[in-house]
C-alpha cells in the first residue's frame, strides 16, 4: 500500500488512498473469471434441476428412485376404505318410485308437492364407478379397488390404486361436485399421484371420463321424472334435491 507522509496534507493523504483504492479494485477485476462463474452457475442450476425431477418421480411412487424414494414418497391411503354396495341405478330407482308412489297417494292422484329429494351412499357409487371401470377396458388402474368417498365440507374423494405398481401407488382426487341448469358437474380440487400434487389435466384425461360416465348414468336415471336442483355431500352420503317433472293424466303417466 501506498506509504502517505506525515507532512502530507489531508487533500494529498485523501488522493493517495483513492488511488490505492482504485489500483486495488482493477487488480481484483483482472483476477475476476467471468467464464468460469457462468459454467459453476449453470452447473449448479443443472444440479439442482436434477434433483428436483427425481425428488418428483420419486413422489408419484410410478418408478423407483435411489435414495429418493425412500425420503420422498409414502403410500397414499384413502380416508377409509368403501365397500361396494346396490348400484346407483337400482338406487334412484327404487327411491324414485316409491317417492312417486307415496306423492300421488297423498294427493289422492295429484301431484301437488314436486319437490324431492334422493340419497345416494358412497357404497353405491364405489360400486358403480368399478363397474364402469370395468367395463371401459382400462389398464391404468385397478378397477377392483378404485373407490368414491364422500366427506361432508371436503367433497368426494376418488381413490384409484394404479395397475401393477409394487410401491402401491394411486391416484387421489378430491372433487366437488355441482349443478348448472339441471346438470350435475365436477370440479377437481387436489389431484395426487402418490404423494405428489399434479395439474387437473391429470384427472381430466385419465379419471374425468370416468366419473363423468358414472354422473350420466345418474342424470338419465333422474331425468326421466325429475330435474336435479343442487347437490350437496355428508359424510358418506350424496344428497340430491329435485323437483318432479312428470305430468299426472287421468289414466295415469
Amino acid at each position: 500500500m501506498t506509504r502517505v507522509e506525515k507532512n502530507a496534507t489531508v487533500e494529498e493523504r485523501l488522493s493517495e488512498v483513492k488511488g490505492e483504492v482504485v489500483r486495488e479494485l482493477k487488480r481484483e477485476r483482472r483476477r475476476f473469471r467471468p467464464f468460469l462463474t457462468c459454467g459453476a452457475i449453470f452447473l449448479l442450476t443443472l444440479v439442482c434441476l436434477c434433483v428436483w425431477v427425481c425428488w418428483t418421480l420419486a413422489e408419484t411412487g410410478l418408478v423407483e428412485v435411489p435414495f429418493f424414494t425412500s425420503i420422498a414418497y409414502e403410500e397414499p391411503a384413502p380416508i377409509r376404505v368403501v365397500e361396494p354396495g346396490v348400484p346407483v341405478e337400482t338406487v334412484l330407482s327404487a327411491q324414485m318410485s316409491g317417492a312417486l308412489a307415496s306423492r300421488l297417494q297423498q294427493g289422492n292422484g295429484a301431484l301437488n308437492d314436486r319437490s324431492v329429494v334422493f340419497s345416494i351412499g358412497e357404497e353405491s357409487l364405489t360400486a358403480s364407478l368399478r363397474s364402469i371401470a370395468e367395463q371401459s377396458g382400462t389398464n391404468l388402474i385397478d378397477a377392483s379397488r378404485a373407490q368414491l368417498a364422500i366427506e361432508k365440507g371436503r367433497g368426494f374423494e376418488l381413490f384409484a390404486p394404479i395397475e401393477g405398481n409394487p410401491r402401491g401407488s394411486a391416484f387421489v382426487a378430491w372433487m366437488e361436485v355441482g349443478v348448472k341448469e339441471g346438470v350435475v358437474s365436477i370440479v377437481p380440487i387436489n389431484i395426487r399421484v402418490g404423494s405428489c400434487r399434479v395439474p387437473s389435466f391429470i384427472v381430466n384425461t385419465f379419471l374425468r371420463p370416468l366419473i363423468a360416465q358414472e354422473l350420466k348414468s345418474i342424470q338419465r336415471e333422474l331425468s326421466r321424472v325429475a330435474v336435479i336442483k343442487s347437490v350437496e355431500a355428508f359424510d358418506g352420503l350424496m344428497r340430491i334435491e329435485a323437483e318432479f317433472i312428470v305430468e299426472i293424466q287421468e289414466d295415469g303417466l
